[in-house]
């Protein structure tokens, strides 16, 4: 009788040493900086790990409060933005950073 089981434990995963790590490509000073506003801490970490892993700079707000005003030096080109955080509207903040 044939093992189903065993075909499934069988298929690599990130885990498996057989299947390779991603590289971790260092952010330059002319990598894309992404904004990542969520107050999810493991949407945090996997949003911002895969990015790190694609060399993006990846600055966090855990409350959006903390975004307005954006310093000059240190205005994302992207913004990914939690439009359900807790005490900010973000589609207000949305508004507020297109100003």
């Amino acid at each position: 009788m044939p093992d189903h089981h065993a075909a499934r434990m069988s298929t690599p995963t990130a885990a498996d040493p057989a299947v390779p790590a991603a590289p971790v490509v260092a952010p330059g000073p002319s990598a894309t900086r992404v904004l990542l506003v969520e107050d999810d801490p493991n949407i945090v970490d996997l949003i911002r790990s895969n990015l790190l892993v694609r060399g993006y700079q990846v600055d966090v707000s855990r409350t959006g409060v903390d975004v307005l005003p954006l310093d000059e030096d240190r205005a994302p080109d992207v913004v990914l933005l939690d439009l359900m955080l807790p005490g900010a509207d973000g589609f207000e903040l949305c508004r507020a950073l297109r100003e």
